[in-house]
C-alpha cells in the first residue's frame, strides 16, 4: 500500500520526464530536417544516431563502453562505429596506455552539432518557462535544483 502511494505520488514527476524527453527529441528532429543536405548528419540513420549519442554521452570513452551501452555485440559496434570515423562523425583512436582498447569520441564537427541540439532544446524548454508568472518560475526551478542534489547523494547507476 505505501508504495503504491509512492508510485502515485511520482506520477507527475514521471509526467515531467516524459514531456521534456519529448521536447528533446522534437529539438532533435527539427534539428535533423534543417539541416538535410549533404551534411554528415543527413546520412545518419537511427541505429548509428544510437551510437553517436551514446559516444556523446559517455565520451571520450572506450569501444567497449560503447558496446555495453547500446547492448550491440562487438562486432556491429565496431562496424557502426567505423561507418561513423568514414563520414567524419566520430574519432577512433588506440589507446596510448592500453594499446588494446580503442578509444571513440566526436569529432568537432559533430561535437557542433550537438551543441545546436541542445541550444534548440534550451531555447523550447525556456519558450515554455516564459508562461510562468516569476514565482512559479523560481519554484520549479528550486524543485530542480533539490531533485539534482538528492540525485547525487545516490548511486544511480
Amino acid at each position: 500500500m505505501k508504495g503504491e502511494s509512492v508510485m502515485r505520488d511520482l506520477s507527475d514527476f514521471f509526467k515531467i520526464h516524459d514531456v521534456i524527453e519529448s521536447v528533446r527529441r522534437q529539438a532533435i528532429n527539427d534539428y535533423w530536417e534543417d539541416i538535410k543536405t549533404d551534411d554528415i548528419v543527413a546520412k545518419l540513420n537511427a541505429t548509428q544516431r544510437k551510437y553517436l549519442f551514446t559516444v556523446k554521452r559517455k565520451g571520450p570513452c572506450s569501444l567497449h563502453t560503447v558496446m555495453q551501452s547500446t547492448g550491440f555485440s562487438c562486432s556491429a559496434t565496431s562496424t557502426a562505429i567505423d561507418k561513423l570515423v568514414r563520414i567524419g562523425a566520430v574519432n577512433r583512436v588506440r589507446n596510448d596506455e592500453n594499446r588494446r582498447e580503442i578509444i571513440v569520441s566526436l569529432t568537432p564537427e559533430m561535437d557542433a552539432h550537438f551543441k545546436n541540439i541542445d541550444n534548440l532544446f534550451r531555447d523550447k524548454i525556456s519558450k515554455a518557462l516564459s508562461k510562468c508568472s516569476q514565482d512559479e518560475k523560481d519554484s520549479i526551478l528550486n524543485g530542480a535544483k533539490v531533485l539534482l542534489d538528492k540525485f547525487a547523494e545516490y548511486d544511480l547507476h
